[in-house]
């Protein structure tokens, strides 16, 4: 009886915790006109499967794990344009100490973007993303 408690406490952990990201880790630096997005998010869908993401670091940099192969739709969210204010002077203060790089809406829709790439396998990919 003991034995089997642990046999199912083990599977269950096991089950939680998993063996870790499966598939290919895909990373690079997205840009925008040249410039490196300071923050947003990279966004790949497979034609099945789960929607990946990973956040943008402020020199532009993006890693997403656990690509499984094949062709993906791709999506860059950047920082939000500033609104401003009654007077026309913007209310936000960016909490970048670069310059804010915007990129046009379109891109953050997987039915807009027009971004496709091909996880090729397991393993270290490189996918520079330029935006224009």
């Amino acid at each position: 009886m003991r034995q089997l408690l642990f046999t199912v406490v083990g599977l269950c952990l096991l089950a939680i915790v998993g063996c870790g990201p499966s598939g290919a880790s895909v990373s690079g630096k997205v840009t925008f006109q040249g410039q490196p997005l300071t923050s947003g998010f990279v966004m790949f869908q497979p034609a099945e499967g789960m929607l990946l993401q990973s956040p943008i670091a402020p020199d532009g940099t993006y890693r997403i794990d656990g690509a499984v192969p094949g062709g993906v739709a791709v999506a860059i969210t950047g920082p939000a344009k500033p609104v401003a204010g009654p007077d026309g002077v913007s209310a936000d203060n960016p909490s970048s100490s670069g310059p804010q790089v915007f990129i046009p809406e379109k891109y953050g829709l997987l039915e807009t973007a027009g971004l496709t790439y091909e996880v090729t396998g397991a393993g270290t990919q490189v996918h520079n993303i330029e935006l224009q």
